[in-house]
């Protein structure tokens, strides 16, 4: 489908806007914009036969549904939730998240990280991930991560999340 346009058509039902798209001869997505559980434009996708997906979006649509509000970003976790939801991420393994919050020892992954910063972060780097206690969300060595693991900073913010569940 690489450059193709999928065919669409906006509809409105009792006031709802919605959006059916044809995916193929029967198959088609129906959506519409009330739900924020979809990122970026907040729609709700049902996969279906288009008669069918409109129903079932319809059927979807609650006016009075609020979303839950995401938790707030932490500011800081603590060095046992960093590494430990880095083991959980599978960013690194057990065994090195422990040796990191027991001995400092750097992750070999982590390790790399640091290998290819400038020589005068080098020194500064290695300290506060072989010594902190703490990870602040805001400072340039967690923002070097995130990019290193290819995360967005939604996504960096849903790791702080997840860290400070532990």
């Amino acid at each position: 489908m690489d450059g193709e346009t999928i065919p669409t058509v906006r509809v409105s039902v009792h006031g709802v806007p919605f959006v059916l798209a044809q995916l193929g001869e029967a198959a088609a997505t129906a959506t519409y914009a009330a739900d924020p559980d979809v990122a970026d434009e907040g729609w709700l996708s049902v996969p279906a036969a288009t008669l069918e997906a409109l129903a079932a979006a319809v059927a979807a649509y609650d006016p009075d549904h609020v979303p839950p509000a995401l938790e707030p970003v932490p500011p800081v976790i603590s060095d046992r939730q960093f590494f430990q939801q880095l083991a959980l991420d599978d960013y690194i393994t057990q065994a090195e998240a422990l040796a990191a919050v027991r001995t400092g020892d750097l992750p070999p992954v982590l390790a790399e990280l640091i290998a290819h910063m400038d020589e005068a972060e080098r020194f500064g780097a290695e300290m506060l991930l072989s010594g902190a206690v703490e990870f602040r969300r805001d400072h340039p060595l967690t923002i070097a991560i995130g990019e290193a693991r290819e995360m967005a900073p939604d996504e960096v913010d849903d790791f702080f999340r997840r860290a400070a569940a532990l």
